[in-house]
């Protein structure tokens, strides 16, 4: 936590994460450095991949990239909200609004750690970071968001009247 407050008390300890992280959002600016052109990512920021991808994405792509990626999370949030006005059932509803809102505050988190707007925490940045457990749970959430927007816009179809069936006669062999 005292880290957190003053990073340059120690630069080269615990304050080396975000002071790391707050130079390459000033090395990116407003237009970035270019896509692959990151000198963070080169081993001076750690965990590059996974918690602090936010801060390589905006040293390359500047702050184009970081309004994109904001408003791709909200296009997410936006969707499931869609999915949950539509639901009829409520366990639909509640399953497409925990997702979104799952989804929607790990991006928030992750990208208040790499502003330094709040204590790193260890969360990825979903869809965005490197593979693992997280990247699965997120694709399986997704999935289930998707069924219930599947199910949701699905017609209902008309029920199939109770037709008899005539008995053939049995062949005897």
């Amino acid at each position: 936590m005292t880290a957190f407050m003053d990073p340059y008390a120690s630069p080269q300890g615990d304050g080396y994460h975000m002071i790391q992280s707050l130079l390459s959002f000033a090395t990116g600016g407003v237009t970035g450095r270019g896509l692959g052109n990151g000198v963070q990512k080169l081993g001076y920021l750690p965990e590059d991949t996974t918690d602090f991808i936010f801060s390589v994405i905006c040293e390359e792509l500047g702050l184009f990239g970081a309004v994109l990626t904001a408003a791709l999370y909200l296009g997410i949030v936006f969707v499931g909200w869609r999915i949950v006005r539509k639901r009829p059932d409520g366990f639909g509803a509640l399953l497409a609004f925990g997702v979104a809102c799952m989804l929607a505050l790990q991006a928030a988190i992750n990208m208040a750690v790499a502003t330094v707007s709040v204590p790193t925490k260890g969360l990825p940045l979903p869809l965005v970071s490197a593979g693992g457990t997280g990247l699965v749970i997120t694709a399986a959430a997704l999935g289930l968001m998707a069924s219930v927007a599947r199910l949701t816009s699905a017609a209902p179809t008309a029920a199939v009247p109770d037709v008899a069936v005539e008995e053939s006669p049995a062949i005897d062999s």
